[in-house]
């Protein structure tokens, strides 16, 4: 397959711009911390500051993708809470499918549930977890099955 010059600079783009993302906001440094960044994000409808609180580090691009439109539905959502909840008994941090395996790219301690509360109330989990100090939401690895 052969590229083109466009294709080449929009790619390397895309991967600076993943890559700088983490540079633009204050990274947490306790769960607290990114609890209130996400809760600050919710509320001010910013897709944008919650995916900086994503760990961009090793992540698979279609997956980051999946990641930003379940983002892009959390902002448009009523969300009525947001809270920190501890993982599962049988949380199991990889999944395989077929000859790959998807895993956390930082080990996970919890999870940011969002919940919308009133009649037809809808949650979603997004696993957080600690790298370095600094608290993030997990991003997805994409491996082959070894």
């Amino acid at each position: 397959m052969k590229f083109n010059r466009a294709t080449t600079a929009l790619a390397g783009l895309i991967v600076m711009g993943l890559a700088s993302t983490q540079l633009l906001w204050a990274v947490p440094s306790s769960k607290e911390e990114l609890l209130q960044s996400v809760k600050e994000a919710v509320a001010k409808k910013d897709s944008a500051a919650i995916m900086g609180l994503f760990n961009k580090e090793n992540t698979d691009l279609r997956m980051m993708s999946m990641s930003e439109m379940m983002v892009t539905q959390i902002v448009k959502d009523p969300i009525k809470e947001v809270s920190l909840e501890p993982l599962e008994v049988n949380f199991k941090a990889a999944i395989v499918v077929g000859d790959q395996v998807y895993h956390p790219n930082i080990p996970v301690l919890g999870y940011v549930k969002f919940h919308t509360g009133g009649e037809n109330s809808v949650s979603m989990n997004m696993p957080y977890g600690e790298k370095d100090g600094s608290y993030y939401l997990a991003g997805t690895v994409k491996e082959a099955v070894q």
